[in-house]
């Protein structure tokens, strides 16, 4: 839940991604069809349902609240309010825009994405309101856990993870250049992006320190 200075709120539920989503794109006034034509708006690359004419699902975390994150901008404040499925936890921070969109843009590239499904063990407790630098260790974690510590199979996940979410948060950013108003969620993108090149400089003495740092705390 996004909490705004107006005392207006956004709710950001599967609910919503699911209601909203296909009537957006349906709606020629948001989307029109010089748009979802255009070479930006297309598949990427590496998707393997490419070829069979559907739009990117990674879009349709974002589609439902275009209109109302394009009323600001990045370094708007905001209050972010995240819930755990389960026990009911609540999480909540003063942040940025930018800074709250984050957990949609992993939605996007991790959920909702074709390629980026396969990567969803990694993100096992990464809570959205986290720095991008706890992103990136916890997600190096649970590589390294489910490898069993298997250097030669870190590399290789983290090298073709990185790589992959490379192509595709740059695809959705420039799918969004092309409807978007404002930025939230394009540098959203860019800084879910940046955490997943941290993983790839993540190494048993960089976790080492982490661990240490948190000690001294």
């Amino acid at each position: 839940y996004l909490l705004f200075p107006d005392r207006s709120r956004l709710a950001i539920t599967h609910e919503k991604v699911e209601q909203f989503a296909a009537q957006f794109l349906e709606d020629p006034a948001k989307v029109p069809l010089s748009v979802k034509k255009a070479v930006d708006f297309q598949a990427c690359s590496i998707c393997p349902r490419r070829h069979t004419g559907e739009f990117c699902h990674a879009l349709r975390p974002t589609l439902p609240f275009l209109e109302i994150t394009d009323r600001y901008v990045s370094f708007d404040q905001v209050t972010a309010v995240f819930r755990e499925r389960g026990n009911g936890l609540f999480h909540v921070k003063h942040t940025t825009m930018q800074k709250a969109l984050q957990y949609v843009s992993v939605l996007s590239l991790i959920h909702y994405c074709e390629t980026g499904r396969k990567y969803l063990r990694y993100f096992l407790g990464v809570m959205p309101l986290m720095e991008m630098k706890e992103v990136a260790e916890r997600i190096f974690l649970n590589i390294f856990w489910n490898c069993r510590g298997d250097a030669g199979k870190i590399k290789e996940i983290v090298t073709q993870f990185v790589e992959e979410i490379r192509i595709t948060s740059a695809c959705q950013i420039k799918r969004l250049n092309t409807i978007c108003k404002s930025d939230p969620f394009l540098n959203a993108f860019a800084a879910v992006q940046a955490a997943t090149e941290l993983v790839s400089m993540m190494n048993d003495e960089v976790l080492e320190r982490s661990f240490n740092d948190f000690e001294k705390e």
